[in-house]
């Protein structure tokens, strides 16, 4: 499945979806497309779906191979237990989603003036996976489109 559109559809567990994608790009899976539409409703839930797709070689052992296996690798192999972000997503649909409306208060003006700015999860995202994000009806308001301005103009935002 290259396409998953899940647009307007019922509560989404933000994080079994993430870990879904996460699991289907560890083993070069086709999907590249998905539509969460109206979803999701805060940015918690968000950094929940980004965090989520970060898995581990033990973890997929785990999940879709031998449990005994699983063991042997997390107590003897030490990389096998970091994990890291898996995402082939080319484009994701965001549209009418909540979450982008509080960016503002994750993150810190003044502390971004002298240059120790943490910046919302949402840009540390779309700085490891270039991904089409398409954010209309999103509910911005103008405090979240200066976080937008200060993160485009801003080499490493």
């Amino acid at each position: 499945m290259i396409n998953l559109n899940l647009d307007d559809s019922c509560k989404i567990d933000m994080n079994g979806l993430g870990k879904a994608v996460a699991m289907n790009s560890y083993k070069n899976g086709p999907l590249r497309i998905l539509g969460v539409k109206g979803g999701p409703e805060s940015h918690q839930e968000f950094v929940s779906f980004i965090t989520s797709m970060a898995i581990s070689d033990v973890q997929h052992e785990e999940l879709y191979g031998d449990a005994k296996l699983a063991k042997k690798m997390y107590e003897e192999d030490k990389d096998a237990r970091e994990k890291k972000v898996h995402c082939k997503l080319t484009y994701l649909n965001l549209d009418a989603s909540k979450f982008m409306r509080c960016l503002h208060t994750c993150f810190n003006l003044q502390k971004y003036k002298i240059g120790e700015a943490t910046w919302p999860k949402f840009f540390e995202f779309a700085a490891v996976a270039p991904v089409d994000l398409h954010l209309r009806n999103s509910a911005l308001v103008h405090k979240d489109c200066e976080v937008l301005q200060y993160a485009l103009k801003t080499p490493n935002g």
